[in-house]
């Protein structure tokens, strides 16, 4: 099963996705596939643009990711969105399911 996760503040500046993916297999020894980049909307707590990336992992790797994602800011779409949904941009929670 597959799981999307959301990188918060991390920019990909020059490099490619594909050097993002390489990055965290190297760096943690994890499989993922990469999703897409997004800038966050202003809300009444934040000016907004924010760059994101999403990213899918495998169950395999879930132990890895619960080890180290508070560290790197990496958390789960889902609990991320329950509380940030305003700062999304409707075209990534509808491709993403959830409106």
């Amino acid at each position: 099963m597959k799981h999307l996760l959301i990188w918060e503040g991390c920019t990909l500046g020059d490099s490619t996705s594909e050097e993002f993916i390489e990055f965290l297999s190297q760096e943690l020894g994890v499989h993922l596939e990469y999703v897409q980049e997004f800038v966050t909307l202003p809300s009444k707590l934040d000016v907004g643009g924010r760059v994101d990336q999403l990213f899918y992992i495998e169950d395999q790797d879930l132990p890895i990711f619960e080890e180290i994602r508070g560290d790197y800011g990496i958390r789960y779409w889902d609990e991320f969105i329950e509380f940030n949904s305003e700062i999304v941009p409707s075209e990534v929670l509808c491709k993403y399911n959830v409106a």
